[in-house]
């Protein structure tokens, strides 16, 4: 598995089922885990699919180790799937970096300081739905990668 250069800015198609994306967010947690990255950031707080398929399924997968394994508590699991940002409040500034854009400098980016978000989460051989009010990193995280499941990217936004 790799990141797509260049990022192709295709929409992702909305995930049916936990079934219909296991094996693949098994595969993106493995990739994230393993790092180092091509260009200036060795590791990633999520990916999107999107991010690393020409035919991407709107889900992302966390680094659980990143932020002392906060990341995956805050999202309630590894892998987020069907997200949708339900209510914002006043935009902040926000410097981030994309993986899909390795070589670029970090760029300020208008971000929700909080959102509340609906997404499914796996459980067990199923999924459930999270309705989170979320705040901060995993708030920019969400939107971050909100943005490249409907096609965009800090740098053509």
């Amino acid at each position: 598995m790799k990141i797509l250069q260049p990022a192709h800015n295709k929409p992702a198609t909305q995930v049916e089922n936990w079934k219909q994306i296991k094996k693949e967010a098994q595969e993106l947690r493995q990739f994230i885990k393993a790092g180092p990255f091509e260009g200036d950031y060795q590791s990633a707080y999520a990916i999107s699919h999107a991010q690393v398929s020409e035919a991407p399924l709107h889900f992302f997968v966390i680094n659980e180790e990143l932020e002392k394994g906060q990341l995956k508590k805050w999202f309630g699991s590894w892998c987020v799937f069907n997200f949708k940002i339900l209510e914002t409040d006043d935009p902040v500034s926000w410097l981030e970096a994309c993986m899909s854009f390795p070589h670029r400098k970090p760029k300020n980016t208008d971000r929700f300081y909080k959102i509340k978000a609906e997404y499914r989460i796996p459980f067990l051989w199923w999924s459930r739905k999270v309705t989170r009010r979320l705040k901060e990193l995993p708030a920019f995280i969400c939107a971050h990668e909100d943005d490249h499941a409907h096609g965009r990217n800090i740098y053509n936004k």
